[in-house]
């Protein structure tokens, strides 16, 4: 059922989407591969003159000048900031890990083959 809607189905999008974000997608998640946004003799070209990037510097792009909506907010927050973490785990009252051993996972890694030798051929004797 679910790869019979991905084959067939028409796409369905949200009441906000904007015209040119829905135009957007329709245009990648074409299902033949000739017909998508971006399989065209321009290529990349395509899909980056889109309506949905007017205003876009793409030179800001390359050159990583842009900061996301998201890290703008995340910036403002502050590294303290939890609000994106459900309060089943924020309200919790922290506990501290009990640490049972003071060998490092390497050395129990060692433990495990304790007695154990290989000789491998030598790559000369070959």
């Amino acid at each position: 059922r679910m790869y019979d809607k991905i084959i067939n189905a028409p796409l369905r999008f949200p009441s906000f989407m904007s015209a040119e974000a829905k135009s957007l997608l329709t245009g990648l998640l074409q299902r033949k591969v000739g017909d998508r946004l971006g399989s065209g003799p321009t290529d990349g070209e395509e899909i980056k003159s889109h309506p949905f990037f007017a205003g876009l510097d793409w030179d800001q792009v390359y050159r990583k000048e842009l900061l996301s909506w998201l890290r703008k907010v995340l910036l403002r927050l502050g590294s303290i900031d939890t609000s994106n973490f459900d309060l089943e785990f924020t309200g919790e009252k922290p506990v501290d890990s009990v640490v049972t051993t003071t060998m490092s996972e390497t050395q129990r890694t060692k433990a495990q083959f304790s007695g154990f030798t290989y000789n491998a051929d030598s790559e000369l004797e070959k």
